[in-house]
């Protein structure tokens, strides 16, 4: 698949928009950089509970974003300590959306709703099912 410049350039003008609509302020996103010098900078973290939808959609979000920063996003079970966060999931299978005062939000989404939640600890792509969990990674 080819990506047009014009194509990357409403990927970041919606990256941007997310991020606002997120309520992330420019020197949240500026402070982690999602690839600096050709190196990924960001993780997806992952997790044994996780469905075949939601590490599809962690495949995906890798895949996409290798695709627009030119580096590999690692996926770990772990955070290392100098990497940007990305966890989804939906509350059953990602412990972090309980931990992060989340929960209510999730639940109150549709069936095939999404959470995004970001700021300067990580991004959260919440769902309340599998389903949302990849709709909120394609948005």
């Amino acid at each position: 698949m080819r990506v047009k410049s014009n194509d990357r350039i409403k990927f970041f003008g919606n990256i941007v928009l997310a991020c606002f609509a997120c309520g992330v302020w420019a020197e949240d996103v500026l402070e982690w950089p999602l690839a600096a010098q050709g190196e990924s900078r960001a993780v997806i973290v992952t997790n044994a509970r996780m469905s075949v939808v939601e590490r599809h959609a962690s495949e995906e979000l890798a895949y996409f974003l290798g695709k627009v920063t030119g580096a590999e996003t690692l996926q770990a079970a772990v955070l290392p300590a100098d990497r940007y966060g990305i966890w989804l999931g939906t509350a059953t299978s990602n412990p972090q959306i309980g931990t992060s005062g989340l929960l209510s939000e999730v639940d109150a989404l549709a069936e095939q709703g999404f959470l995004l939640h970001a700021d300067a600890q990580g991004l959260i792509i919440a769902g309340k099912t599998p389903v949302g969990v990849l709709f909120g990674v394609y948005a």
